[in-house]
């Protein structure tokens, strides 16, 4: 402030900033303030105040000013008149300055002094707003393979600011799924409502807006209410968002989706094989579906005197002492425990099997003979050259059977002579006497005698064209 004469007055310029960071500017209060250290009421008939902002006029007031001691403490100039609003707007990266200059003229003060004549000027950098995104690390999303234990999980931040609301958005839910997934008790401050955006397509939303800070680690609970009722879907894609807001308005909103791993549902295996004493072969399996979170198996054998069975699936036929014997190997899955069978049929030798006519009954051991007799001969076949298809194979337990009690075994040997039959006509071999097609079998007669003698004069008049004695 300059000013002749009067050195008992003295003026300043007061600013106050309020910074509003959402909106990125400052209310800046300014009023001009005087100092009266003479002791005395001074008085000026009249006074022009002049106060600009960075170039703008904000106070151009002529006063009739009377300037009191008050223990010589600063005090405005003259009440509110002389007090003005100006809004600051921030740069991009939320910095910025502002400068105020003011010109204060005066006639006679009590007719002792001729003019006061002053001029102010301030400069002042404007609070610095950070501008910058909220941040969002570790993300994890997830559920175990039965829709259970389902939750997300992040890091949610901002540099400078406490953020002021975090939102969850779980997405492609049934809507049976959304709305038991409303309410939890474990989702501790926050609000839970259900948005549907098509007939079949729910999506549950997570507003987490008190306690947060600058730096958060959220977790949403995504189960129902009881846990197991209604779960998310094996094996399905989920959409979601994770949309961030700070306190400078900024949001970040990421977009992405989670696999629930698929559960085991079931499982197949070879249902039989043919094994000679002492060989091994490997049982083959497929868990279902074949995309399955969880593989692994365990195998069993129900007689670990004929066949025995490693963690691989490896069968290892034992040095029986009887013509034929079987035994069952179990497949069984860790996820669920679903189990597929297969039967091992182990021969004690190479040779042809001796395959007698059929006069009264069908017993288990003539039935393990030509069924060994069949999977020699698609060897043989293979060996001359003919593709065979795989053969159906068959286990039967027991002696001495009715025929109606046996019937889908039965039918599957039958089912693998004729593709015998087929391979054999390929390479021009007579496959009579055994029929052209699938013979009827009726409980109420003895036909299936002739159909079984068919089949064991099929199979050695076929072993010896290909060579067999």
């Amino acid at each position: 402030m300059e000013r002749n004469h009067n050195s008992d007055i003295s003026y300043r310029i007061k600013v106050e900033e309020t910074v509003d960071i959402a909106s990125n500017s400052s209310a800046l209060n300014i009023a001009v303030q005087v100092k009266n250290t003479s002791g005395k009421v001074i008085s000026c008939d009249f006074a022009d105040f002049l106060v600009t902002v960075s170039g703008t006029e904000i106070i151009n007031r002529s006063v009739n000013l009377i300037i009191e001691p008050r223990s010589g403490a600063w005090h405005d100039a003259y009440s509110n008149w002389l007090i003005s609003s100006y809004t600051a707007y921030h740069s991009p990266d939320g910095s910025g300055s502002f400068s105020v200059s003011a010109s204060i003229k005066g006639d006679e003060l009590l007719g002792i002094y001729y003019r006061t004549l002053g001029s102010l000027e301030a400069r002042q950098d404007l609070t610095k707003i950070d501008q910058s995104y909220p941040t969002l690390l570790n993300t994890s999303v997830s559920a175990d393979r039965y829709g259970l234990n389902a939750s997300a999980k992040f890091t949610a931040s901002h540099a400078s600011y406490n953020l002021t609301k975090v939102r969850f958005e779980l997405k492609c839910l049934t809507q049976t799924q959304a709305k038991n997934r409303v309410g939890k008790s474990t989702q501790a401050n926050t609000s839970s409502y259900v948005y549907n955006s098509s007939r079949n397509d729910y999506t549950l939303i997570l507003e987490k807006t008190s306690n947060l800070s600058k730096s958060n680690s959220i977790t949403f609970d995504l189960d129902c209410n009881d846990e197991e009722t209604y779960p998310l879907t094996s094996g399905k894609t989920y959409e979601y968002s994770v949309i961030l807001t700070a306190l400078n308005g900024k949001k970040l909103k990421k977009n992405d989706s989670f696999t629930v791993p698929q559960k085991v549902t079931g499982i197949t295996c070879d249902s039989v094989l043919n094994i000679k004493r002492g060989e091994s072969a490997q049982l083959n399996y497929t868990v279902i579906p074949t995309n399955a979170e969880e593989q692994t198996v365990t195998f069993t054998s129900s007689d670990t005197s004929v066949a025995t069975v490693d963690t691989n699936g490896v069968v290892t036929a034992k040095n029986i002492t009887a013509a034929f014997a079987s035994a069952v190997i179990t497949v069984r899955t860790k996820d669920g425990s679903y189990t597929a069978k297969c039967t091992v049929n182990v021969t004690t030798t190479e040779a042809f099997p001796y395959l007698p006519t059929v006069t009264q009954y069908l017993t288990a051991e003539l039935f393990a003979s030509i069924i060994s007799a069949a999977a020699i001969i698609r060897g043989e076949l293979i060996d001359a050259g003919a593709t065979v298809e795989s053969l159906n194979g068959v286990s039967i337990a027991g002696k001495n059977e009715p025929v109606i009690n046996i019937m889908p075994a039965f039918r599957n040997v039958e089912a693998d002579c004729q593709k015998l039959r087929a391979a054999a006509s390929v390479l021009g071999l007579s496959t009579d006497p055994l029929p052209s097609t699938v013979q009827t079998i009726n409980k109420q007669n003895t036909n299936w005698i002739i159909v079984v003698n068919n089949w064991i004069n099929f199979l050695n008049n076929l072993h010896n064209q290909l060579g067999g004695g």
